[in-house]
């Protein structure tokens, strides 16, 4: 994966010398496995770095309790943030710095999204 190398050696408040993954690990997409996962209804990873991206995650959360409520199984939202003091840049560089480094490792979208008579929903 070569955008994985968006994220190593990526500065923080805890890889000071940038994120090494025989020290720190790599990155682990944790909505991927999830979405692997029997009960798994519905799995999304979202993002809040501009108004477009909240309104997905709004949309995304919504949509998940309603899976939770019609009984299809468990939901699962991943939400990227955005951490400037942590990353070591401006704030106002936040959002372009979430969405072109953390954004193209960890990518937003639905994973998966079943219906609870086991129907994908149309789009």
């Amino acid at each position: 994966m070569e955008d994985l190398l968006e994220v190593l050696g990526q500065r923080t408040k805890t890889s000071l010398e940038g994120r090494d993954p025989a020290a720190h690990g790599r990155p682990i997409l944790l909505a991927d496995l999830v979405a692997r996962l029997d009960g798994a209804a519905y799995v999304a990873r979202c993002a809040v770095s501009s108004a477009g991206e909240l309104a997905r995650t709004h949309r995304a959360l919504r949509r998940a309790l309603d899976t939770q409520l019609e009984g299809a199984g468990f939901s699962f939202v991943e939400i990227l943030t955005m951490c400037p003091t942590g990353w070591f840049i401006e704030t106002a560089d936040a959002p372009s710095y979430l969405a072109e480094n953390l954004g193209t490792v960890h990518r937003a979208g639905v994973l998966k999204d079943v219906r609870a008579d086991g129907e994908a929903p149309a789009p």
